[in-house]
């Protein structure tokens, strides 16, 4: 027995026209939950980085004057805060998405609080997350390690073709780890 992509997307379609709110709706409240606030965000963090390219273009300062004025460690430690508090915070929305997604697709009446069900098990949310982004990095390192090697081997050889070589199995590689734990979201909310 095949899969059966008409029927697939008519009982889809099917779930979409009967949701209330609508999908789209609860898509557009999730984007901006999680990309124009982490946008605003950011724009407020990096402003250190416009303010050096300013000073760098239309100033006669010296680099190392700019950089050591505007770049402190106490300002770097705070977009390195951000920046990790905003990973968090949309790993989390994330799952609440996909769970919203999940209830969309069963038919068990999703609505807009389904995006925030992953506050409600912030720690597992947060722990499946983490998990699959380690084991992606962990089995990446082999496909970086095979890449470094195709580099050796270009430089011992003279072939720059080794190199792109190299990096197309390294991004095949990284791909199909992806996907591996792609699904650990949807395991998690299937049995909690």
């Amino acid at each position: 027995m095949g899969y059966n992509r008409p029927e697939s997307k008519w009982l889809a379609r099917d779930a979409m026209r009967g949701a209330y709110p609508h999908p789209m709706l609860v898509t557009l409240m999730y984007v901006l939950l999680t990309g124009v606030l982490s946008s605003v965000v950011l724009n407020f963090v990096s402003e250190p980085f416009q303010a050096a390219y300013f000073y760098l273009t239309e100033t006669n300062y010296e680099v190392e004057e700019i950089l050591t004025a505007i770049f402190t460690p106490q300002r770097i430690a705070v977009i390195l805060v951000m920046e990790l508090l905003l990973a968090l915070y949309s790993w989390v929305m994330d799952y609440g998405y996909t769970s919203y997604s999940l209830r969309l697709a069963r038919r068990e009446g999703p609505s807009y609080r389904n995006l925030l069900d992953g506050f409600y098990t912030i720690g597992r949310a947060l722990a499946v997350n983490f998990l699959s982004a380690l084991f992606v990095f962990l089995w990446g390192l082999i496909g970086m390690a095979v890449y470094v090697g195709f580099v050796f081997l270009a430089y011992l050889m003279h072939s720059v073709t080794l190199i792109f070589v190299g990096a197309l199995i390294m991004l095949v590689w990284m791909i199909a780890i992806s996907y591996r734990y792609r699904l650990a979201v949807y395991f998690l909310l299937d049995h909690p």
